[in-house]
């Protein structure tokens, strides 16, 4: 995955019908944060903007990948992602 790519999100779980997006509203505690995620429908498709590699936790599997969804801004990570278009 790459910068450029086209994903489509899932979480692969059996019979939900929506992704959440993480978001960049500015969130003093993790309460707030959740709140700020946004939902879109299984499957979508977004654009890879970055990948930004998390300071706390530096494993690759602990990245988030910037992304570009239904017209909104948000992150998820790697492994909700298959890239279907480089």
């Amino acid at each position: 995955m790459k910068r450029g790519d086209l994903v489509r999100l899932s979480e692969g779980v059996p019979g939900r019908t929506w992704f959440t997006v993480g978001s960049y509203a500015d969130a003093p505690n993790a309460r707030a944060m959740y709140e700020s995620a946004f939902s879109v429908p299984d499957g979508s498709v977004a654009l890879v903007l970055r990948i930004e590699a998390c300071p706390k936790f530096p494993a690759p599997e602990d990245h988030r990948v910037h992304v570009l969804v239904n017209g909104r801004a948000g992150w998820v990570y790697p492994e909700d992602g298959e890239v279907i278009s480089t």
